[in-house]
C-alpha cells in the first residue's frame, strides 16, 4: 500500500488526517506512488511550509510506517 492509498482513507474524517488528505489530493505533484518513509518527509518538507501541515504528515507518515511497512 502506498502512502497515498493510506491517507486517502482518512478523507472523509474532520481530522488533521483528513484535512492533509484533502490537501494531498489537490497537489497534482505529490507523489503518489511513494513509500519510503524519507522520500516522504523530504516531499512534504520540500513543498509546504506550514508548521501544522508538517507536523500532521509527519504524524500521518509514522502511523504509515508503523502499519504498513
Amino acid at each position: 500500500m502506498t502512502f497515498y492509498e493510506f491517507i486517502c482513507k482518512f478523507l472523509e474524517d474532520d481530522t488533521p488526517l483528513g484535512q492533509l488528505a484533502k490537501i494531498i489530493l489537490i497537489d497534482k505533484d505529490f507523489p503518489i506512488y511513494e513509500t519510503s518513509e524519507r522520500n516522504l518527509h523530504t516531499y512534504f518538507y520540500d513543498k509546504y511550509a506550514d508548521h501544522s501541515l508538517l507536523e500532521c504528515a509527519n504524524r500521518a507518515i509514522s502511523i504509515y510506517h508503523i502499519n504498513y511497512a
